[in-house]
């Protein structure tokens, strides 16, 4: 198993919240999306963080 599959989901959670842009930034809507692409758990966790998906740039 890579020693990623062993990170607590907690810590993931954290790395995720960090990843993103600073409010103001147009990208900052692509992060969430591109995580959550990463592979099946990512994408669980990703979608269970509803701070990763607050922001809707217009």
């Amino acid at each position: 198993m890579p020693p990623i599959e062993r990170c607590p989901r907690e810590i993931l959670e954290n790395i995720f919240m960090e990843c993103l842009p600073p409010a103001h930034e147009p990208d900052r809507t692509l992060m969430p999306l591109q995580l959550s692409h990463i592979c099946t758990r990512w994408r669980a966790i990703a979608f269970q963080l509803p701070h990763l998906w607050r922001s809707l740039y217009i």
